[in-house]
């Protein structure tokens, strides 16, 4: 693919007045970016081993996505009005009525069932991780949240359309909860595509924060897609400032890449839980969970740094991978427990593909031709799904980048050039295939990068990929980059906090995929648009 590069372009700030969503009818962000034009190359990079450091103040962004949810009493099912007929009498008619009776069965709909958050009042202590959502479908998404009552709960489906934020139900059912008050909750086939909704749960007389989500494009629809992605957010580290402006931006969803807490050195299910509620009760994160979907994978720090899946424990494995799923909505796969690997389509603009780098990977068959960084099952699916995708792009949600890096930054061995059989096997199948519109999307390294992923003369040098965090981390090691490596292959480097703003749009004569560096005070550090 190809680019261009812009750097340092600022975003008006966030007062305590403003409302992290625009209001419709404004500009909003999405259509700003769409109809501007945008091309240039950038990158920016960090490092992977932790510091700790002072914390920077909050941005009035957070304030914002956070005071608004709090001030919107939420939920209630208004059923729908059937207004008495208050039309006069008509004059008597001194005839009488011949008129044989109607006995035709009245076949019209009641009127939808309407749902109106103003009516009943929110418990936001009872939910301490606010709502999430995920992995928007054309007809359906993943609910999760934590509640600590114990009171029946149902969750509401419903889609706004009025100012007060009431609608028309358009799911409703009962929400259990699992050992520690955990709710997962798979809807599929119940929605329509390409439409916002928002959600609670009811308990009683009171309700959750609302949630937000808007379900994935029709097959053949869908023109303009935004997304955001970040990684990286160790709690002594905080704040997260990054996710209060992607809370604040209008996004089909946000991607999490991995290390989403800090869980190293867990050993029990209540530590691993533990670790979670450290980050999930931070209001950033609340913010960003109400405004749009997540689209989540893990690394390695869900487990243990670095975890190796041919020796680590296989019970505390299975601990960290229930406190994972039970903290981020990700679908559950009960063919295939702990499968992460998945595919989402956003219209004819967007195939994204889920890959898991962490659990399936052997360091036993590094250099042989049975080498797997990827499990075959899931390295065969990912090169049989990037040939027969039709989207214009192709973006591969990756926790370990793909690029191959300078000699002296060290590590090779835990990423993808330590593998670089496979390495080269999927990429030669990406060349040789002729798919184009691939876009490799990472976090980990705790920078932000636009990068070539092999040095000029490279056998795949003309590949790209997209480093986006950390969300809160730093990495000394970026100064190796910044000096020996190629700039040529490193045009853009920054080790800012940040998260990566997606737009896919294809109004225009050529489609494009336009990435913006967004740091943690809203300025944009870099602007690189590609081309398939």
């Amino acid at each position: 693919m190809r680019g261009g590069v812009r750097l340092g372009q600022p975003r008006p700030a966030v007062t305590d007045d403003d409302d992290p969503r625009p209001e419709r009818g404004h500009l909003s962000r999405r259509a700003f970016l769409a109809t501007g034009a945008v091309a240039a190359l950038g990158l920016a990079a960090c490092g992977d081993e932790a510091l700790r450091g002072g914390a920077d103040a909050a941005p009035d962004a957070l304030d914002a996505a956070e005071d608004t949810a709090e001030d919107t009493a939420e939920d209630a099912l208004v059923a729908a009005d059937t207004a008495p007929d208050t039309a006069p009498d008509a004059l008597a008619d001194t005839a009488p009525d011949t008129t044989p009776p109607d006995t035709t069965p009245d076949t019209a709909e009641p009127p939808p069932e309407r749902f109106a958050p103003n009516a009943v009042r929110e418990e936001p202590g009872a939910f301490p991780y606010a709502v999430q959502s995920g992995d928007p479908t054309p007809s359906g998404v993943v609910l999760q949240t934590r509640y600590t009552g114990d009171a029946a709960l149902t969750a509401v489906v419903f889609a706004p359309d009025d100012a007060s934020g009431a609608g028309d139900v358009a799911w409703k059912g009962p929400a259990p909860t699992a050992d520690g008050g955990f709710v997962h909750l798979a809807l599929a086939g119940v929605l329509e595509p390409g439409t916002a909704y928002a959600f609670v749960f009811v308990l009683g007389d009171a309700r959750s924060p609302v949630g937000r989500f808007k379900t994935a494009p029709a097959a053949n629809e869908g023109d303009v897609v935004v997304f955001g992605a970040s990684s990286c957010a160790r709690y002594d580290l905080r704040p997260f400032d990054c996710l209060g402006w992607a809370a604040a931006d209008e996004l089909d969803f946000f991607a999490l890449l991995g290390d989403t807490t800090y869980a190293d050195d867990s050993l029990t299910l209540a530590a691993y839980r533990e670790r979670w509620r450290e980050n999930l009760t931070q209001p950033s994160y609340h913010a960003l969970f109400r405004s749009t979907s997540v689209v989540a994978i893990w690394d390695d720090h869900e487990v243990e740094n670095n975890w190796d899946p041919e020796t680590f424990p296989a019970d505390r494995l299975a601990l960290a991978r229930q406190a994972f799923e039970e903290h981020v909505a990700v679908p559950r796969d009960a063919a295939h427990p702990g499968r992460y690997w998945r595919k989402l389509s956003f219209g004819r603009a967007l195939d994204v593909f889920v890959i898991d780098g962490r659990a399936e990977r052997r360091k036993s068959t590094r250099g042989t031709a049975d080498e797997q960084y990827l499990g075959h099952a899931q390295a065969d699916w990912l090169m049989a799904e990037l040939s027969a995708s039709p989207a214009a792009f192709k973006v591969i949600l990756n926790g370990v980048p793909i690029t191959n890096w300078p000699p002296l930054y060290l590590g090779a061995d835990d990423r993808w050039e330590g593998y670089a059989v496979q390495r080269r096997k999927i990429l030669s199948h990406v060349a040789d295939d002729g798919v184009t519109g691939v876009l490799w999307v990472a976090g980990d390294h705790h920078f932000a990068a636009v990068t070539h992923l092999d040095p000029p003369g490279g056998e795949f040098a003309a590949m790209n990929e997209v480093l986006v965090g950390p969300i809160a981390h730093l990495n000394p090691a970026l100064s190796i980059i910044e000096l020996t490596g190629s700039p040529a292959q490193f045009p853009f480097l920054s080790g800012s906090r940040n998260y990566g703003r997606f737009t896919v749009d294809l109004r225009g004569a050529t489609p494009t995929l336009t990435v913006e560096h967004v740091d943690d005070r809203g300025i944009v550090l870099n602007t690189a648009t590609f081309t398939p």
